[in-house]
């Protein structure tokens, strides 16, 4: 039997169905809050509530397995499990961040955060986190590749992304154009596949008044796209594959990035008809294909196995830093700076 083919099969269709959860629920009103909580108590006697947002959720989600999946992967080639939290730490210490820094940047906007922005900035940091890891090693020997452990991160980015482009749906951001202004044959074949928000808290809502209208849904099919490539890179490094799942998944990724982002509608700091995150998503390209033909020394690396990975992980330590890195990215995403909430608290007499 084998185990490796087992948890990717499980690992795929998990993901299949949570995203078809996603695309039926969340373009509703009623999951954009998944919690309120007061904050500041006005002179009326009423609350002003702190709105904690799905989007939050699903994006802890989304950071959480993709660090779950990178550290399994990292393990599964027998490289010490220090060295891989040294690797995610160093990156989530640098991509959270970037994630509001460059959205700033970019948009013009101080409350809006952007994936594109945190993966440009990994995709810069990683050759340095391998360089750093075999500076410190001492033993030449036992250096680390660089194509194994990018292929590792990209094979954890594309379930990343592809889980947390829910969490756009769920605030009904990053939204495609009305089917309307699209071809005969692109509305015949999303007439059945489409997304349409409601609620006005919604940003699809507020920023174009589109609530009702079928949109081109493309954070669903880029989240479908990205699970698929993430599918199949996964089997490629799985055969030992590493320079082949490598390329697949930044090129699948970074190419539909680029390519995609014709298809949505909101503002993304356009120069000269391209957005940022497409100038972003080819430089990415160039520089981590050169960096990895470069550094490529044919290491060897033993057979792949998940199961191992798997108990390697399984420690109290472990499972603390992940509820740790879960909370910790929840509140900081899923804090809602651009929808408010007010209170009101009552006794029900009847009940006493």
């Amino acid at each position: 039997m084998n185990y490796n083919n087992i948890f990717s099969f499980s690992l795929f269709f998990a993901c299949i169905a949570y995203l078809a959860w996603g695309f039926i629920r969340l373009p509703g009103e009623d999951k954009q809050f998944v919690a309120v909580i007061p904050g500041f108590k006005q002179k009326e006697g009423h609350w002003e509530g702190i709105n904690f947002t799905y989007y939050g959720l699903i994006i802890a989600n989304s950071v959480c397995l993709s660090a779950f999946l990178f550290l399994i992967l990292i393990a599964a080639l027998k490289i010490p499990l220090q060295k891989g939290l040294f690797a995610l730490i160093s990156i989530l210490l640098v991509t959270i961040p970037a994630s509001k820094w460059i959205a700033r940047w970019v948009e013009k906007k101080d409350s809006t955060f952007t994936v594109g922005g945190a993966w440009f900035a990994g995709s810069l940091l990683s050759p340095i986190i391998v360089a750093v890891m075999n500076f410190f090693n001492g033993n030449p020997e036992t250096h680390l590749e660089f194509t194994p452990i990018l292929s590792a991160m990209l094979i954890a980015y594309c379930f990343g992304e592809g889980l947390g482009r829910l969490a756009c749906i769920s605030f009904g951001c990053c939204y495609g154009k009305p089917l309307s202004q699209f071809p005969d044959w692109v509305q015949s074949c999303f007439k059945r596949f489409n997304f349409k928000f409601y609620g006005r808290t919604k940003k699809v809502v507020y920023a174009e008044n589109w609530e009702g209208v079928s949109l081109f849904p493309i954070q669903g099919v880029t989240a479908i796209f990205f699970v698929m490539v993430g599918i199949i890179s996964l089997f490629l490094f799985i055969q030992r594959q590493y320079f082949s799942s490598m390329l697949t998944s930044l090129i699948a990724t970074q190419g539909w990035r680029f390519f995609s982002e014709f298809f949505r509608s909101d503002h993304l700091g356009h120069q000269r008809g391209w957005s940022w995150y497409q100038i972003f998503s080819l430089i990415s390209i160039i520089y981590l294909v050169s960096f990895s033909l470069i550094v490529r020394v044919g290491a060897i690396y033993p057979q792949v196995n998940i199961i191992q990975g798997l108990h390697t992980l399984w420690t109290p330590w472990i499972i603390l830093f992940f509820f740790a890195l879960w909370s910790a990215v929840f509140i900081y995403f899923g804090k809602s700076k651009v929808t408010g909430s007010y209170l009101s608290f009552s006794v029900k007499t009847k009940n006493i």
